[in-house]
């Protein structure tokens, strides 16, 4: 899991950008199928990633998460 952890952060739009998205809700198809993907992936990598980045930027992945999560 250490590698994929390490490259998922490259790998995904900034967190600024995700947050963006949140606060769109997405209605149309593709963007509800990239929010539950970024969903799913913060879920699987999320207590892994102090070890990638600093605190602040976890906890803004997590909050993120918790707005991807989050009915609207």
């Amino acid at each position: 899991m250490g590698n994929a952890v390490e490259r998922w952060p490259a790998a995904v739009p900034p967190v600024a950008e995700v947050a963006r998205l949140c606060a769109q809700r997405p209605v149309d198809p593709g963007g509800i199928r990239l929010a539950r993907r970024l969903r799913n992936q913060i879920h699987a990598v999320e207590p892994f990633l102090g070890l990638v980045m600093p605190a602040t930027e976890v906890r803004a992945w997590g909050e993120v998460k918790a707005a991807l999560l989050s009915e609207g």
